[in-house]
């Protein structure tokens, strides 16, 4: 159940920032569907990068400690969000919070061979299968529905309906799988 929470993080992250602020770009600043990809890879670069700076990290810091950071830092900028969304004035501002949202995603790497270990050899695949695709089925038509409904009932503040739930299921998920480590004694 908490490598489900877990996997459920990357897929509403995903969305937000390439889906729903694609929507934000074309409605609020009037964004042609090429401004929108430019943008979205200029993202997707910073991303890249993000992935790289993890990379490097994870060699000096133990991976669950980037993500229990990475998710103290998601919970409290998501709660802002709204607010920032509302008084953006250029889509910079939404470049940012897009640029963000990718550095902080709420993703498996680069812990994903240590929750893989907690699962029986015999039944890894089938499990860590059968939950990633779950996740991403769930996640995709959750938040493809929930934001757009969310948002037209309560606007900007409609996204913590669906984002906040997730973030805190990660969290949890984190929590837990520290937990687990620090038994083993592989957490220091």
């Amino acid at each position: 159940m908490a490598f489900f929470f877990i996997q459920c993080g990357w897929p509403t992250c995903f969305y937000f920032t390439y889906v729903y602020c694609a929507n934000i770009l074309k409605n609020s600043f009037a964004f042609t569907p090429e401004q929108v990809i430019q943008q979205n890879f200029i993202v997707s670069i910073t991303g890249l990068l993000g992935y790289m700076a993890l990379l490097y990290l994870s060699y000096k810091i133990h991976p669950l400690k980037i993500l229990k950071f990475k998710v103290i830092v998601f919970i409290p900028f998501i709660l802002f969000c709204p607010y920032i969304i509302f008084n953006l004035v250029d889509s910079t501002g939404l470049l940012l919070v897009q640029a963000f949202l990718v550095l902080f995603v709420l993703s498996t790497n680069p812990a994903t061979p240590i929750f893989y270990s907690y699962f029986p050899i015999f039944k890894r695949f089938s499990y860590a299968g059968f939950t990633y695709a779950f996740s991403r089925v769930f996640m995709h038509i959750a938040t493809s529905f929930g934001l757009i409904y969310s948002e037209k009932y309560f606007g900007n503040w409609g996204m913590l309906l669906i984002m906040l739930p997730v973030a805190i299921g990660y969290g949890f998920g984190i929590f837990y799988f520290v937990k687990l480590e620090k038994e083993a004694g592989n957490y220091p």
